[in-house]
């Protein structure tokens, strides 16, 4: 039979054991509970953090897609100016090389203004200015190129629109480049 002395035995025994028990479990508890309550702790001070930064973040992204947007808009303008300006070149070229074919064929005639020159003091003193100058101090006369040099002239002019209308070009992609260089922050 199990006496007294033999249950108070087991129960300091059992009391020892739970006690053992119990330190290491209420430690640990102990331990998880104030881990836990800095980490969640830490967790709304990050969260907090975070969403100020992704708010600056997003706040930033739209102004940065309109400033984009903007400098894409002025792109365009620029592109479409450029394709206005690329066929009001391919017209006058195409004007430009029937008219230099048809003053070299003869088929129009390019007309100048011919002035005379001063007659010399000395009358046998060959005159300049050919037969415009028999005409008189200040007399002027019209007449026709030759069609070779009519053609060469209408080609220099030609190639003089072609300059200018690639320099217009290119001032038309600086504008737009330095616009939206500008645009970006």
């Amino acid at each position: 039979m199990i006496t007294l002395a033999l249950l108070k035995s087991y129960w300091k025994w059992g009391a020892a054991l739970a006690l053992l028990i119990s330190i290491p479990l209420g430690a640990a508890w102990y331990h998880a509970h104030v881990y836990h309550a800095g980490e969640l702790a830490q967790k709304t001070v990050d969260d907090a953090r975070d969403k100020r930064n992704s708010d600056a973040a997003d706040a930033e992204r739209i102004v940065l897609n309109d400033k984009v947007a903007a400098a894409q808009a002025l792109l365009k303008v620029a592109q479409d100016d450029l394709v206005k300006l690329q066929k009001d070149y391919d017209d006058a070229n195409a004007i430009s090389k029937q008219r230099a074919a048809d003053l070299a064929a003869g088929t129009i005639r390019e007309r100048v203004l011919v002035r005379a020159a001063k007659q010399p003091a000395d009358p046998n003193e060959p005159v300049a200015g050919g037969p415009a100058a028999v005409l008189g101090d200040d007399a002027s006369y019209e007449t026709y190129l030759d069609p070779g040099v009519a053609s060469w002239l209408e080609g220099i002019r030609g190639e003089r629109n072609a300059a200018v209308e690639r320099l217009n070009a290119c001032v038309s992609d600086y504008n737009a480049v330095k616009a939206a260089a500008d645009a970006m922050p």
